[in-house]
């Protein structure tokens, strides 16, 4: 996915992060937005709350990605692919701030259910339309199957959070980003 941000294909990402509780029982629940605030509304007791996503418009966020220190700085496993490369890649989640090379603003902050995602918004996640014989094994038979970004992100989805999550159609924060230079107090 670091290719795609640095390629301007991917623009969207959706988390699940602070929707736990509610995506025990999905169907339970309607949002609304009022303005940096969503409001939740349990169907089932007919109280509401608000909920606060992490970020909102106009926060800056730093892309995290698998490194390496080199010599002078430090050398990424996405991009550019004709870098030598030392014998042991670094996972993102131990990337330092220092290390960082990409930034993204954040510039819309939505809610809806996982599944509710459309084929522009599924091609806004980066996935491209292709291939794989593992999403049948997980998604049904190739007479069903249709090659389209949807199908595409609903793989990846899948292999990265398991079926079940798929299945389970979540709540998910859909946050749009554009790229954005280092901020001078990062």
């Amino acid at each position: 996915m670091v290719e795609a941000i640095m390629e301007k294909r991917k623009t969207k990402t959706r988390r699940t992060q602070g929707l736990e509780k509610i995506n025990e029982d999905p169907e339970r629940y309607m949002f609304w937005k009022n303005g940096d605030i969503f409001n939740v509304d349990d169907l089932e007791t007919l109280t509401e709350f608000e909920l606060v996503p992490k970020f909102k418009a106009g926060d800056i966020l730093w892309v995290r990605e698998t490194w390496q220190k080199a010599v002078v700085g430090y050398i990424y496993k996405a991009k550019p692919k004709n870098q030598q490369f030392a014998s042991k890649w670094k996972p993102s989640i131990f990337m330092p701030k220092v290390a960082c090379r990409n930034f993204l603003e954040c510039i819309n902050v939505g809610v809806e259910r996982l599944q509710d995602i459309s084929e522009k918004d599924a091609i806004a996640e980066g996935v491209g339309k292709y291939f794989d014989t593992e999403f049948y094994v997980m998604y049904g038979s190739k007479n069903d199957w249709a090659v389209t970004a949807f199908a595409s992100f609903a793989y990846l989805w899948g292999s990265i959070n398991g079926k079940e999550s798929w299945e389970s159609n979540p709540w998910v924060w859909v946050y749009d980003f554009k790229p954005t230079k280092r901020p001078t107090n990062f």
